[in-house]
């Protein structure tokens, strides 16, 4: 929150002016559609709009948004990723060898374009859905499975995308805790670094070959690393 730039923020324009509390909202309801990764119910805008307006006197537009972003992050809403879906009931239609089909219900729990937007990006780049996500969410193209496919392959080819796929792979090898490793201080973060290159590696230039992850002779050096290692 602290490094959290406001500047320019439609809040600070607003100060002061008659449409104040609409002008507010709009804000809320923007900042709690990122962070949320959802778009805000009534009730919350209400509420936090109410604690940007109850603030101490002679406290800023600014300091008053901070303290409205703090609200949002240690909300149970950004700490947590809560994808529960929709709970429904689909008929299957059972046909008998005679007479007539017999409807029986069958429940489900269908994620809601939102939900899959979160899904997806927390899957594939390890962040929040970004505004295009998002807009996909909103018009219900993330429920269509040729728009879905569209919005992984786009987050995919992002530059964000490898980053976490070698995390991925890092805690799946349970390389995440680097104090598995035998070595301390700069070596270890040489380590960290050579062992993540690698990974990345095997993902962009070597098909993603399961067979290279786990048995390569190769490995990214530096001379730092090749002395620790006794490597001329």
């Amino acid at each position: 929150v602290d490094t959290a730039s406001l500047q320019g923020a439609p809040l600070v324009a607003c100060q002061g002016t008659a449409d104040r509390p609409p002008c507010i909202e709009d804000w809320i309801r923007d900042q709690g559609l990122r962070l949320y990764r959802r778009p805000l119910t009534d009730n919350q805008v209400v509420g936090f709009a109410v604690a940007f307006e109850e603030q101490p006197p002679g406290t800023t537009p600014e300091a008053a948004a901070r303290n409205v972003l703090l609200s949002m992050l240690i909300s149970p809403y950004f700490v947590y990723r809560i994808e529960l879906g929709a709970q429904t009931t689909k008929a299957l239609t059972i046909a008998p060898p005679s007479g007539p089909g017999v409807m029986l219900p069958i429940p489900g729990n269908p994620l809601s374009a939102y939900e899959v937007a979160a899904r997806l990006s927390h899957f594939v780049w390890r962040s929040g859905p970004d505004a295009a996500l998002l807009a996909q969410a909103a018009s219900g193209e993330l429920l269509r499975e040729d728009g879905m496919l569209a919005a992984f392959d786009r987050l995919m080819s992002d530059a964000r995308a490898l980053p976490a796929r070698v995390q991925q792979h890092l805690e799946w090898l349970h390389l995440e805790q680097w104090g598995a490793l035998d070595a301390a201080g700069e070596v270890e973060r040489l380590e960290r670094e050579q062992t993540s290159r690698f990974i990345a590696d095997v993902l962009t230039s070597r098909h993603g070959s399961l067979t290279e992850l786990l048995t390569s002779s190769r490995q990214p050096l530096n001379a730092a690393l090749a002395q620790e290692l006794g490597i001329s």
